[in-house]
């Protein structure tokens, strides 16, 4: 096992930004934006010898403080998070379980999507805003914690990860971290703090590269513009890149007068520079050609006389089919009503009959049905037989807008245009000046524009859409491109002609000596940005050999091997230990860790004794693998040292009764020791943790969120299901009603209150009749039949007991589901209702035998 002392040791042997890093994280537990400048400075400082390390030996780097316990209490005032209704708080139990109940749309993954983002977790989703309402405010809420038996408000943005640092150490489970589980490598959630520290190191040497980039583009490398005769001289070599350790002496870059006044003479004994001239005027005019070339190929194909005739064609198929619709038209105003002749103008007209025929051969041929437009069909719409008197106008329609001449001219009109695509954007007409002109073409300038402007117009006519208006003819394309490659090959003789004139020996002596001067004068005249400039050139390479002392490869070195220490065989024990207690060994699977980088430790589940290589996803059943990823989420969860909340959302999805069980088993006993809260739309999950609980004595709270319209995660007090009906009796009177009472009848919330109610009305009396009329022998979400001590009490039940239950049921059997806000009420007043529930109530007394 290593030491601290060899941890020191590998410490000192670190480059020494890795010591101060080590050193801030241990006393701050994070990196700012400060300590990433100071490292890569450090870094720089280093490559000079100027470094000084921080000293580390006093540091005990396998243990740290640890975060003592953490309750997530609650979470209030929410703004911008999916459709939860703003303002509102949902409050949990610091203690024991807490079971958050709410039907598919209540509201519970907004609530997730919360916990996940404020608490960083790897597989969070994006959270949007309302989509039913326009709002322009943040994403915010307010978490209330018990960070060691102290109460703490934490305002949070919850467009940023992990904003707090302290609610980092929630542990999560839903559906995405269940199928990471057990189909890919995952690293696991929980390490120690000195991988932890490793990690955020490792991690962190992204930014100071980023630093170190920075510095770079803060000082630029100077670019010092060559005259274009003077490009690739030897003498230039100076201003390259790539030359290490170039030094300049100032003294050795002097032009005198006398030098210039030699360069003078030089040139004015050669005529080089009249050549040259002529040279770089032919080379412009041979390069415009080679543009305007290249210009006209682009459109030979589509203008040759084959294809110019196969457009006509096409726009003539197309000018037939037109024709030929006009006259369906005509005969269709010949035979429609008045109102099919207006709406035959209107898009949602023509898309109706179109979808009609559509329907009847999708849907109704298939059947044998006849089509609608013969005599015997049936409307489609509206499923009435269609009389003789409608046939003609229906048929007329029909040929109208599906029949052959619209598919027909349709298909001509879209292959005509298919065609016209063909042809690309050309030259602007300026783009078509500047090339004509600066090509020096006087006797062909206006026919080679002429083409252009041709396909110019073509092209813009075809933009518009206005494919009736075009007529394209043929372009003598091919015979402007040969006229403009002679008159290319013209000057490419021309321009070898006046470059033989440059190539006699004395000549180029004297134009070498001009230019070796015009060189060391254009050094001269620069001198100062070429030592600028070289300057930056060593302080860029300096900060690419800093960049190599963030090298990671050291520290997940020894990352892995603090994994195997101090992860890998506790983390795997503790895994075989959970999948026995959740599956009783039916599942033969193992977790191996996977090869890791940059300080991180995956693990991954892998079938155990099987004969082919194979994914746990592909042969594991679905409640399996939900099963599998829960054992590996509790041997994460219980590896912490720290008591700190667990979250899990819908964790028995897919699980047969078996594993509920053990899942709910496992819950309750990690409440005796930490938060746990669990999501859930089943209300057997509430009433099995509510039952577990009772027998463990573990605290045991229930919440119910209810989604209202188009407002989500409202927190309503409801019948418990794992509650007692008496108490819920007693609350719905006392609280509810008392309530609805003072409220003015006329009040917009009466009838909503009123409502919610005679719901509640409904779940107590149904409930009423497990806890109370079958002594709770039998009941809905409970596998077992419990029948000591309890059977006798059967005996009991009257003809009066049951009269109540089911006048009770039918008066309220309207409230059996929540309805929305516009449901209208029965007419039940508060009195009526109040009057009905003390009946209840004292029933459920005299049935308990209570006074």
């Amino acid at each position: 096992m290593i030491t601290n002392e060899e941890l020191i040791e590998w410490v000192g042997k670190q480059h020494v930004w890795v010591g101060d890093a080590i050193s801030t994280f241990y006393k701050e537990g994070k990196f700012k934006e400060d300590d990433v400048e100071r490292f890569a400075d450090t870094c720089l400082l280093e490559l000079k010898k100027q470094a000084n390390r921080v000293e580390v030996k006093d540091l005990n780097l396998l243990k740290h403080n640890e975060q003592g316990s953490l309750a997530l209490c609650s979470i209030s005032n929410i703004e911008g998070v999916n459709a939860l209704k703003f303002g509102q708080s949902l409050e949990f139990s610091p203690q024991g379980i807490t079971v958050v109940y709410g039907d598919n749309g209540a509201g519970k993954s907004g609530y997730i999507r919360i916990i996940k983002r404020i608490s960083n977790a790897k597989y969070r989703e994006d959270i949007r805003g309302n989509v039913y309402k326009k709002s322009n405010s943040g994403k915010h809420c307010d978490v209330k914690i018990k960070k060691n038996g102290k109460d703490e408000v934490l305002a949070c943005d919850i467009s940023v990860s992990g904003e707090h640092d302290i609610l980092r150490s929630i542990d999560i489970f839903d559906t995405k971290i269940s199928k990471a589980y057990v189909e890919m490598a995952k690293e696991a959630s929980y390490e120690p703090w000195i991988l932890s520290m490793l990690s955020a190191i490792a991690s962190i040497t992204t930014q100071i590269k980023e630093k170190l980039e920075e510095k770079k583009k803060h000082k630029q490398i100077l670019e010092i513009k060559i005259p274009e005769e003077l490009r690739g001289d030897k003498g230039l070599e100076v201003l390259s890149e790539n030359i290490p350790d170039m030094k300049i002496d100032k003294s050795d870059y002097i032009w005198e007068n006398t030098d210039e006044h030699k360069l003078h003479n030089l040139i004015k004994q050669s005529n080089s520079d009249i050549l040259n001239a002529e040279i770089k005027q032919l080379s412009g005019s041979i390069s415009s050609i080679d543009r305007i070339i290249s210009e006209l190929k682009k459109y030979s194909q589509f203008y040759t006389k084959e294809n110019v005739k196969r457009i006509s064609e096409l726009k003539k198929a197309w000018d037939i089919a037109r024709e030929k619709k006009i006259l369906t038209m005509q005969l269709f105003q010949d035979q429609a009503l008045d109102v099919d002749k207006e709406s035959v103008k209107d898009s949602a007209w023509i898309s109706l009959w179109k979808s009609a025929n559509k329907y009847y051969d999708v849907m109704l041929s298939v059947k044998g049905e006849i089509k609608y437009n013969i005599d015997g069909g049936i409307c489609p719409l509206c499923r009435q037989k269609i009389k003789k008197q409608s046939l003609k106008r229906i048929q007329s329609i029909e040929e109208y807008i599906n029949g052959e001449t619209s598919k027909e001219e349709e298909n001509s009109k879209s292959i005509y245009i298919s065609e016209l695509s063909k042809l690309t954007s050309c030259w602007s007409e300026e783009e078509t000046v500047s090339n004509i002109e600066s090509s020096d073409i006087q006797d062909i300038q206006n026919d080679i524009k002429r083409i252009l402007d041709e396909i110019r117009f073509n092209h813009n006519v075809i933009s518009q859409k206005k494919y009736d208006e075009l007529d394209i003819v043929q372009l003598d394309i091919e015979g402007g491109i040969k006229r403009l490659e002679d008159i290319k090959l013209g000057r490419e003789i021309e321009k070898n002609k006046k470059n033989n004139l440059l190539t006699n020996e004395e000549h180029m002596r004297t134009q070498n000596l001009i230019k070796e001067l015009k060189v060391r004068k254009f050094l001269c005249d620069n001198i100062e940005d070429i030592i600028s400039r070289l300057d930056t050139i060593k302080q860029h390479r300096e900060i690419d050999k800093a960049e190599s002392f963030l090298n990671t490869k050291a520290i997940t070195t020894l990352s892995n091997r603090l994994a195997n220490e101090l992860i890998s065989e506790d983390y795997i024990n503790r895994f075989n230990t959970e999948l026995k207690k959740l599956t009783k060994g039916t599942v033969s699977v193992t977790l191996k860790q996977q090869k890791g980088g940059k300080g991180k430790v995956p693990f991954k589940v892998e079938l155990f004794d099987v004969e082919e290589n194979a994914s746990p996803a592909d042969v594991l059943s679905e409640g399996e693998n939900r099963v599998v990823s829960l054992a590996a989420f509790f041997s994460e969860a219980s590896g912490r040292d720290e008591e700190c909340p667990l979250i899990v959302d819908d964790p028995i999805s897919s699980l047969d009764y078996t594993y509920e069980e053990a899942v709910i088993s496992r819950l309750v006993e990690a409440a005796k020791h930490r938060q746990v809260i669990v999501f859930t739309h089943r209300i057997s999950m509430a009433v099995g943790i509510n039952e577990v609980a009772g027998k463990k004595g573990v605290k045991y709270t229930e919440l119910r969120i209810s989604g209202r319209g188009r407002e989500k995660g409202v927190p309503i007090t409801s019948a418990e299901y794992g509650g007692k009906v008496l108490s819920g009796i007693n609350n719905l009177i006392n609280t509810y009603i008392a309530q609805i009472k003072k409220i003015d009848i006329n009040d917009a919330v009466y009838d909503e209150k009123l409502h919610y109610v005679c719901q509640q009305m409904r779940i107590i009396v149904e409930k009423s009749v497990e806890d109370i009329l079958l002594n709770e022998v039998v009941k809905r979400f409970r596998r077992d039949i419990q029948t000591k001590g309890r059977l006798t009490r059967l005996a009991d039940i009257s003809s009066d007991d049951c009269n109540l239950i089911d006048e009770m049921m039918t008066k309220y059997s309207y409230y059996d589901h929540s309805m929305s806000d516009e449901t209208p009420l029965s007419e039940f007043s508060i009195e009526d209702i109040e009057e009905d529930a003390l009946r209840v109530r004292n029933w459920i007394i005299q049935k308990q035998g209570k006074k």
